[in-house]
């Protein structure tokens, strides 16, 4: 498992209400630009409480030299009433640089009831992005823009993040797509710092990257665990 979030006080209160209490990350060897699967809870913390909103799972495959990478996203919010939940699927083919640069995708979006598709629900979309030309479709709607600096997508910076060169990594300006559609412009990602955490008796470190809309996320970086 990895560990993301949004703002400090957020791991905070992850630790403090003991919900990584009984967790202990891999030993194995883990090469994050190698294939994996990571598989997060989504949770939101209100009042110093947290509430499970559901799931989100990424599994990554190698990208290679002009041979795009894939990664596959379910993600599964929970509705309030009568076992309803939003699953959102995608694949999106990356290229293999530093950001993960999406280079085409499909999304599926459907309502479930017990996990059972709801019929009428389904709602499908793709995308492409070719040099500086960006367009999204759904249904019979095609939208184009153009981008003027490199593009990531909140997904693929779980991808990202694991990779970067730690207080090395240079900043980059970029655009965010937000869900693979809604493109977040202007923003920064660099190196913040490293964070020691404790986990199942052992301390692990975290690597922080920022960017100016102020939301940041780490990962457990399997690839450098010291335990002490």
């Amino acid at each position: 498992m990895s560990v993301a979030f949004y703002e400090l006080p957020s791991l905070d209160t992850l630790i403090q209400s003991g919900a990584l209490a009984g967790y202990s990350p891999p030993q194995s060897p883990f090469d994050p630009a190698g294939p994996w699967e990571h598989r997060y809870t989504i949770l939101s913390v209100q009042a110093n409480k947290l509430n499970a909103l559901g799931s989100l799972r990424l599994i990554r495959s190698a990208a290679a030299d002009e041979k795009p990478g894939t990664l596959q996203v379910e993600k599964i919010l929970n509705q309030t009433v009568r076992g309803f939940t939003h699953q959102t699927t995608a694949v999106i083919r990356f290229l293999a640089d530093s950001l993960a640069t999406p280079r085409s995708w499909q999304l599926e979006h459907r309502m479930l009831q017990n996990g059972v598709p709801v019929p009428d629900t389904l709602s499908e979309e793709s995308g492409k992005l070719s040099g500086n030309k960006l367009q999204v479709s759904c249904g019979d709607r095609t939208s184009t823009r153009s981008v003027t600096t490199p593009v990531t997508s909140n997904w693929s910076l779980f991808d990202a993040v694991q990779r970067l060169a730690g207080p090395q990594t240079t900043r980059v300006q970029l655009g965010i797509l937000e869900e693979m559609d809604l493109v977040k412009a202007q923003c920064q990602l660099s190196y913040w710092k490293a964070r020691t955490v404790t986990l199942g008796g052992n301390r692990y470190q975290l690597k922080g990257c920022l960017d100016l809309l102020q939301e940041w996320e780490a990962q457990l970086d399997p690839a450098s665990f010291q335990s002490s």
